[in-house]
């Protein structure tokens, strides 16, 4: 790790944060008895990050299983939502051999060895404003590795460094010792998120699975046939401001966060989802 030149930075052994507030939005969850999306939005927001993901690396063939994702910038047209791991931008060769409880950033890699490396970290801030990415490694162990990323707007305080630097310990006890099977059981109702109603029966079928409203429906019907959010408009006599307001609904009772992966969603068959529910088991 010498030849990545992490530079020292400023940290304090009195953190200026809540340190009890930021272990119980991340403990609680690990314990079940909190949900972790509603644990990690209150920890995004306690500690100012714009957006964070968990993650697993399996280090066979370096496959990412993406755990939760929480983006807390409303979505917008042009503006990208948090959508994959960037740990490896930051990590590179040493994605799976990172010892835990360290903390990396992303702004503090020697860019001279950034030359031949994955530019999709650089083009994704760069589309979002964004100027930190923070990668703590939660576990590791010869099969997997574990990380909390976390992307903030401007780079992080010394004060909020030290906390983290603080909190890591403490972090990764309670992630070694979390409620047998928590993991693996969220990381299985991320690709059932709807529950069965999502992997089981067609968006725009007779069901509703989705509980969309009647007004959503139709817009919902108008996309799967190709048309544009102006045409939809048109068609249904409303505004595209009306058309944006219904999309922003959809999206969170699809779990979708684009208009591309909604019409994708839309115009799954039942024997697509069949197969989709068979390679997710």
């Amino acid at each position: 790790m010498n030849d990545l030149n992490i530079a020292n930075t400023e940290s304090t052994n009195h953190p200026q944060y809540n340190v009890a507030d930021l272990t119980a939005d991340w403990c609680e969850p690990l314990h079940g008895r909190a949900t972790f999306s509603d644990s990690l939005k209150h920890f995004l927001t306690t500690i100012g990050a714009e957006a964070g993901m968990i993650v697993r690396v399996i280090h066979k063939n370096d496959r990412v299983k993406k755990f939760l994702e929480v983006d807390l910038r409303e979505a917008a047209p042009y503006i990208p939502k948090l959508k994959r791991s960037y740990a490896h931008c930051v990590l590179r060769k040493y994605l799976t051999k990172a010892q835990s409880s360290r903390l990396w950033l992303s702004s503090q890699i020697d860019e001279t060895l950034s030359r031949d490396n994955d530019p999709s970290l650089t083009e994704w801030q760069s589309a979002r404003s964004m100027r930190e990415l923070v990668v703590i490694v939660l576990s590791t162990d010869a099969h997997k590795s574990e990380f909390l990323e976390l992307h903030f707007r401007e780079p992080i305080t010394p004060a909020l460094y030290g906390s983290l630097e603080f909190l890591l310990p403490t972090m990764c006890r309670t992630w070694s010792n979390r409620t047998e099977g928590i993991f693996s059981a969220a990381l299985h109702n991320r690709c059932h998120h709807f529950g069965s109603k999502e992997l089981t029966q067609p968006i725009l079928s007779c069901s509703n699975p989705a509980q969309l409203s009647r007004s959503e429906f139709r817009v919902c019907m108008l996309l799967s046939t190709g048309v544009s959010i102006t045409a939809v408009a048109s068609e249904l006599s409303i505004c595209v401001a009306t058309v944006r307001s219904h999309l922003r609904s959809i999206y969170s009772k699809t779990n979708t966060s684009s208009h591309a992966e909604l019409v994708y969603r839309l115009l799954l068959k039942q024997d697509q989802i069949a197969s989709i529910t068979t390679l997710s088991a």
